[in-house]
């Protein structure tokens, strides 16, 4: 799997002091936003660092605490296949994004989240 950018979700109620501080240590910049959710970028890479609020019960499958991998990739259809051939339990099925995109998301044996999707920019 070719990865075109890696992000990381960390699940937390501190969304102000985790944006504050990987905006003032570590350069990220705010992308986006939503009140339960913060985009950061690394401006120079393509490096992305999530916070989104644990538990929210409109979460969809991603209701979980800690962390979870995002990994956007050029073909999600051929990776999704790519992954059923080798037996790879899927969690939630390939599924068009309602701001474009694609993405499906598999679950790593520590119960890791792994979000492979496809932006449509």
């Amino acid at each position: 799997m070719r990865f075109k950018r890696l992000e990381v979700t960390i699940y937390t109620e501190k969304m102000k002091q985790s944006r504050d501080f990987y905006e003032k240590h570590f350069g990220f910049v705010m992308d986006s936003g939503n009140g339960w959710t913060v985009r950061m970028v690394s401006p120079e890479q393509n490096v992305g660092i999530n916070f989104m609020m644990a538990g929210r019960e409109d979460g969809g499958f991603f209701t979980a605490s800690g962390i979870a991998f995002s990994f956007d990739v050029d073909d999600v259809r051929a990776e999704y296949e790519r992954l059923i051939s080798e037996g790879v339990h899927i969690g939630v099925g390939l599924d068009d994004k309602p701001w474009g995109g694609q993405s499906f998301v598999v679950t790593d044996p520590n119960g890791i989240y792994i979000l492979v999707s496809q932006s449509m920019k």
